[in-house]
């Protein structure tokens, strides 16, 4: 297993337990048995560029270090098949060439349009956005959103 700070070209694998907050990340998904995977777990994979990782980790570390706060403000439109249940935000950051997971907000109804106010991690000015809605006591994922974000003033 690669346990460089900034990992190679290659697949990571992050593995989520919604409502439990663990989260397992490989940068070799192959040691996870994805046939066996329990129930309820949510898998992203992405893939990594070795290229970035450096310049990307010392933006992040000047930022953070300066204090700075960068955040997204765009809007989301209702997503196909959303019936109005409580959601669940998950947002994925690619920080110091590793991707980290964080919910956003979770096991609320919100209103569409929603206008987003997320903090993300300091000099890292894009990530992922799923929204899941929760359909018979369980998350079913609807979409997921390329987000931008942008030091606050």
């Amino acid at each position: 297993m690669n346990n460089n700070k900034n990992p190679s070209a290659g697949i990571c694998a992050i593995l989520y337990l919604p409502g439990k907050r663990n989260i397992c990340i490989s940068l070799e998904p192959d040691i996870f048995s994805f046939t066996n995977t329990p129930e309820g777990f949510i898998i992203y994979f992405f893939l990594t560029a070795s290229s970035d990782a450096p310049a990307q980790t010392a933006d992040n570390s000047a930022a953070a270090a300066a204090g700075e706060v960068w955040k997204c403000t765009q809007t989301l439109n209702t997503p196909s098949g959303y019936s109005g249940g409580p959601v669940r935000l998950e947002l994925i950051q690619n920080v110091n060439g590793t991707p980290t997971a964080s919910v956003v907000l979770e096991d609320q109804v919100i209103q569409f349009p929603y206008d987003l106010d997320i903090t993300g991690a300091p000099g890292i000015s894009e990530g992922t956005l799923y929204l899941s809605e929760q359909i018979s006591g369980t998350y079913q994922e609807l979409g997921n959103y390329s987000i931008t974000f942008a030091k606050a003033e």
